[in-house]
């Protein structure tokens, strides 16, 4: 697993040598179960002291450093040295773990800035952005695990020793965001016995 950089349009723009950037690679387990999932992974950070056998800083700028690799648009576009792994993963490494589903491999890369940390400071959050709710809970002031639900209590049926009617309240009704329910009477109780003796 190689990396290497290519000259772009706003390579004046860029800040070279590009040190101080972490790479990962990421040969990623594709079995469903996130608990057994064992991804293999590799990275590096791009410092000073990679260069290459000819004193060539692997890090700097490709379009005064390296050579053309390819043409792009009608552009030729510039490669770096080649930087990485020669060995990254083995056929032991493909055979135990799910890596290779319908004969496909998952790689991932990823290269992220660390300069912050150098400085002393923290890496930037992830810019999070604004969400538009249209139709937002109308309980607001207890915050998301508000409850959502009103519930009412009916007293205790009182009986009789001969007969007891109750009354059995609808299902509730949803309306929007809440759930309501209707309350029915209490359930009464009557002294009339169903058959009269003479």
């Amino acid at each position: 697993m190689y990396v290497r950089l290519l000259s772009g349009d706003f390579d004046d723009q860029l800040e070279w040598p590009c040190l101080r950037r972490q790479m990962n690679f990421q040969l990623l387990d594709q079995n469903p179960n996130i608990q057994q999932q064992m991804s293999k992974q590799r990275n590096f950070i791009s410092v000073e002291t990679h260069v290459t056998s000819s004193g060539t800083l692997v890090w700097s700028n490709p379009r005064e450093t390296g050579k053309g690799v390819f043409f792009e648009n009608g552009k030729l576009v510039y490669g770096g040295p080649l930087w990485g792994y020669f060995s990254f993963a083995n056929s032991e490494d493909l055979q135990s773990r799910e890596v290779l589903k319908g004969g496909s491999a998952i790689f991932m890369f990823n290269f992220e800035d660390l300069t912050p940390l150098v400085n002393g400071s923290a890496l930037p959050c992830p810019q999070v952005r604004s969400v538009n709710i249209e139709n937002p809970p109308s309980i607001l002031e207890g915050g998301p695990c508000s409850p959502r639900i009103s519930t009412t209590t009916s007293p205790h049926p009182q009986t009789d020793k001969i007969r007891t009617s109750t009354t059995i309240s609808p299902p509730p009704t949803t309306t929007g965001h809440r759930i309501s329910t209707t309350t029915s009477p209490p359930p009464t109780t009557t002294n009339k016995s169903r058959y009269r003796h003479t």
